[in-house]
This record gives C-alpha cells, structure tokens and sequence, in this order.
C-alpha cells in the first residue's frame, strides 16, 4: 500500500477508532516515512521497528542516505515514538496551566533514553554504517485534536493554553535538539498537502475530483475551490 489517499483513509479510521491502536497507526507510516524526516532530497530511505538497545525498543527508526553539505554521501537515522491517537497529550493542572501527561512524559523518556544509548553504542552505529552526528531526534506523535488536554472541564480556553504550552514546551526543551511534537492530525494535514499538491495541482477542480476527495474525507484538511463545469 503506496497510495497516500489509501494511507490517509486508513489512517483516519484508526484515529477515530476508540481502543487504543497506536502499532496499526505506525503499521501506516511504513509507506510514508519520507514525511518524518527533514531532508527533501535523499536517495533512499527506510523504516525500522521496535529497534533494540540496552534500555529497550525504540517504536521507530527511519533510515536516509543523503548528502552532507559538500554534497558527499551520508546515512541519516531519525528515531521516533509513537503513542495512540487515542491518548491525550496534555492535562490541566489549574484554570490557567497545563501538564504533559503521563503518556507524554513517557514517550519524552523513552526517546532521550534511546537516543542517547544509541549515539553511544559503537557497534549500532557500525550496523547502521553511520556517525554519531548522524544520529537524530525525530520526535514524537501522539494524541489527535479532539485529544489534545484532558481535564478540560475546568479550563476557559483550552486551544489557547494548549499552544501556548506547546510553544513553551518547544522553546526550552524541544528546538534545541529539533525534537517535534506531532499530534496524528498533523500527520493527516502533511499528507492531504501532499495528495492536494500532487492531484489537486490546479485552484480549480471538477466536480468529479471533488466528489473523490469528498469520498476519501480529506475536504475538512485542504480548501479547495469547485469550478462550474
């Protein structure tokens, strides 16, 4: 499965499901690692589970060849986490403050904690034929918008607060090691840009090629405009 529209659609339907499927939900990153790495011009690429090292597995390893800026070959590693879309990301701790919760905190964890075993074991490095500067933070994905804080009842603005602690957040712990904080939803957005860009291409589409983004419920992530045919 290489289609984004089919990706997209799979991936809604887990979001939306409510047991907890964050393996399935990474099962639809396999087709679509290129969007979880900063490089836009690589030769290739590839996507490793559950990689062990001392301190355990870490959910997602994605591996690049690309060029250093003497545009001499270099192999990329990117580690990720991945926790459930239905877990929420943050929780309030008064009217006007938010907390990590525990799921985030764990998942915060777990990558400094595999990051770090990583970049220091000689022979995984050796494996992946790659440097220690080579070693990255991918980041983490966890939660979905409607999942963002738990808590909520007490809070007046619950989006406001949340981007202002995830500004926070980024500011002093996660921009100095580009370390991201996505929510699934995010996921969904870079792929309908993708499949928007790619077959969308045109401000003005027909009806027909509405109807199938219609089909596939990606209309509430891209604005599109319909032309009278």
């Amino acid at each position: 499965m290489n289609d984004r529209k089919i990706i997209f659609k799979e991936l809604k339907k887990l979001m939306n499901e409510s047991t907890f499927n964050e393996l399935k939900c990474r099962d639809c990153l396999k087709n679509v690692p290129d969007i979880l790495v900063d490089l836009k011009i690589f030769d290739n690429i590839s996507f490793e589970t559950e990689t062990p090292s001392y301190c355990g597995n870490s959910d997602l390893l994605i591996k690049v060849d690309g060029k250093d800026d003497h545009e001499q070959p270099e192999k990329i590693a990117y580690l990720w986490e991945i926790k459930s879309p239905q877990l929420p990301i943050f929780q309030t701790e008064t009217k006007h403050r938010i907390r990590p919760t525990n799921h985030l905190y764990e998942a915060e964890n777990q990558l400094i904690n595999y990051y770090s075993n990583i970049i220091n074991d000689e022979t995984f490095r050796d494996r992946l034929k790659t440097s220690r500067y080579n070693v990255k933070f991918g980041g983490i994905i966890i939660g979905r918008r409607d999942k963002l804080v738990s808590n909520k009842h007490n809070m007046q603005d619950v989006k406001g607060n949340y981007n202002i602690y995830k500004a926070i957040r980024s500011e002093y712990f996660y921009k100095h090691n580009n370390i991201k904080l996505y929510n699934w939803d995010d996921i969904l957005d870079q792929l309908s840009r993708e499949i928007h860009e790619k077959k969308y291409i045109k401000s003005n589409i027909s009806f027909n090629e509405k109807s199938l983004i219609d089909n596939l419920d990606i209309s509430e992530h891209i604005e599109v405009s319909i032309s009278n045919n």
